[in-house]
């Protein structure tokens, strides 16, 4: 009898098998990539759970000590910044009491701005560096409630911020089965308008506040509202701002970096880069529009 072709079936299993057992292995780095990159964006703090051959678990638990070393040398760098921020309060106390015994008002008040500035950036930068730390716990919350309520804070405060209406959203649908022409059907909005979103929300409500309360500096009055589709969320603060464009408030996202009418107001220029960093920790981003009143700030956000 003639094996020749048995034999050759059999002599390209090993092979069949291998290039099998090399993309499944293939795909499980690639599985490893996606978790890195979402881990990047989103700031999530768990480990990473072991899966895939040896040498893969070998990789997983090395990047883990890693993540557990680097956050313990945050953790630690935040503690001294702490540590400087209570410290530094004390003498800064004294100084304003020392600084009523000077009698000529123009250098008392000098000294006074300077002391507050100082203790202004101290908390800044505190503030910043808790921010990166990332350690409050996600959970899913109600964003259109907590628009609600940080816009009655500012309402019961006599702040001019005011929250419109959720938008209502709009698909694409066929007009029949076997028909290629579409139509949009708008008006979806049901009696309940609740946007569920999973989010770290002390964070969040930072961010939104910190976004209003630059409205109100630079812009006069700010105007919240509300939109989403199935995979994100988008927070709109509009203002009624002439000085700046969008290009500029862009760049203002760096640290310390502040527009050319700063001097106008308080701060130390970190405020956009706690809301950067607290949109990307939730999946997002933040951007700015030129709006024919002013410019709208747009913070996007992952619901899942």
């Amino acid at each position: 009898s003639d094996y020749r072709l048995f034999a050759l079936f059999l002599f390209f299993i090993p092979f069949g098998f291998l290039a099998v057992l090399t993309k499944e292995i293939s795909h499980k780095f690639n599985d490893l990539t996606d978790i890195l990159k979402d881990y990047s964006q989103s700031g999530k703090q768990s480990l990473i759970k072991e899966f895939g051959p040896r040498e893969l678990k070998s990789l997983i638990s090395t990047l883990n000590s890693y993540l557990i070393l680097e956050r313990d040398r945050l953790k630690r760098r935040i503690m001294v910044l702490s540590m400087i921020s209570h410290d530094l309060g004390t003498p800064a106390t004294r100084l304003k009491f020392r600084v009523n015994l000077i009698e000529n008002k123009e250098i008392k008040k000098k000294i006074e701005s300077d002391i507050n500035q100082m203790t202004k950036m101290i908390d800044s930068v505190l503030n910043y560096a808790r921010s990166e730390l990332n350690t409050e716990v996600e959970s899913k919350i109600s964003l259109t409630d907590l628009l609600s309520a940080i816009v009655s804070d500012y309402e019961d405060r006599e702040e001019p911020v005011t929250m419109l209406e959720l938008e209502p959203q709009s698909v694409e649908v066929k007009t029949s089965l076997f028909s290629g022409k579409k139509r949009k059907i708008s008006n979806l909005r049901s009696e309940i308008t609740r946007v569920i979103v999973n989010a770290r929300p002390l964070s969040l409500q930072r961010a939104i506040e910190n976004l209003i309360d630059n409205s109100l500096k630079y812009g006069r009055r700010a105007k919240l509202s509300l939109r989403a589709d199935s995979r994100f969320a988008y927070i709109f603060i509009e203002d009624e701002g002439v000085s700046m464009n969008e290009e500029t408030l862009n760049e203002l996202i760096t640290p310390f970096k502040r527009g050319q009418n700063a001097s106008l107001v308080d701060g130390v220029g970190l405020g956009l880069t706690v809301v950067t960093t607290i949109a990307e920790q939730h999946g997002g981003t933040l951007s700015f529009e030129r709006t024919k009143k002013g410019i709208k700030a747009i913070m996007k956000i992952s619901r899942h």
